[in-house]
């Protein structure tokens, strides 16, 4: 039988590290994944026919990803097991939805690079665009020819050249850590359920030994009940004195009363027992 400790639940190692329920780590995860998913969706807006079309697909993907992670928010907010087993299930499928769209808007970008930057091209053409990096502002902006709206979609292009590939890695590592918990959430919130319902009795229960009996608290009680005599037997004794071997008890063979294996009676010993090695040695007593 082996002696070591079962391995524990999985959610037992995250709790190793947050020493509380996970619930604290669920609620802000979704929340966050909830507002940056809309986000993006106005990111992937486009005017022209064919981006517009890849627009409408990417952004539908992005509002059902987004509900379920609204959903996430209302499970753990109600810590209701069934919601918070069912949103378990939707995370997986929000993080593989929203993995996929992160592909394929990676795609996009650099498979349709001319139409992007078309696009671009004629909605800053007389526009006035302002470039900001950070809390700087070096171009106060101005209105641009076509030529240095081209270039400046360029350039917008190979700045979100960097970001797709970085948003694509960032959703490819971070959404599955947040898979993780909410799979580890439920189950913590499920083995509290069930130890709940182990600890639980019905109100119509009545322990084997209730408070105030004589075998409750270490033998205390208030209750007399009659001693029962277990060492008494249910038989009558047989009639006469005990026999009269009341210091050993007899022997086992037929001609000796004891059994003795000393010399003077060994040859006595040796008839009474055939199974002896010296039993055709001696002569059998008459």
């Amino acid at each position: 039988m082996s002696n070591t400790a079962d391995h524990p639940a999985p959610y037992a190692y995250v709790s190793r590290v947050t020493k509380q329920s996970l619930r604290s780590a669920v609620l802000p995860s979704k929340f966050t994944c909830f507002c940056c998913t809309p986000a993006t969706v106005w990111l992937t807006l486009r005017t022209q026919k064919k981006l517009a079309t890849l627009s409408i697909v990417l952004g539908s993907l992005y509002v059902i990803a987004a509900t379920m992670f609204l959903f996430g928010v209302v499970a753990a907010a109600t810590k209701r097991l069934a919601l918070i087993r069912i949103f378990a299930i939707l995370c997986a499928t929000a993080t593989v939805i929203i993995i996929a769209s992160g592909f394929l808007r990676t795609i996009i970008h650099f498979m349709l690079k001319n139409s992007l930057i078309s696009e671009c091209t004629s909605l800053a053409t007389g526009q006035n665009v302002v470039d900001v990096w950070g809390i700087w502002n070096s171009d106060p902006g101005h209105n641009l020819t076509p030529t240095e709206a081209n270039q400046f979609c360029r350039n917008a292009w190979s700045h979100d050249s960097f970001a797709e590939i970085f948003w694509l890695l960032a959703e490819i590592i971070l959404l599955p850590m947040f898979t993780f918990v909410a799979f580890a959430y439920a189950q913590q919130e499920s083995a509290g359920a069930k130890g709940r319902g182990r600890t639980s009795l019905p109100t119509n229960y009545t322990p084997a030994y209730g408070a105030g009996s004589r075998y409750a608290g270490g033998g205390e009680s208030t209750i007399a009940l009659p001693e029962v005599a277990y060492d008494q037997p249910s038989y009558a004794p047989p009639p006469g004195s005990p026999p009269p071997f009341d210091k050993s008890l007899p022997g086992y063979g037929a001609g000796e009363m004891m059994d003795k294996k000393d010399t003077d009676s060994m040859r006595t010993a040796v008839a009474d027992d055939p199974f002896s090695d010296d039993f055709d040695e001696y002569p059998r007593l008459k």
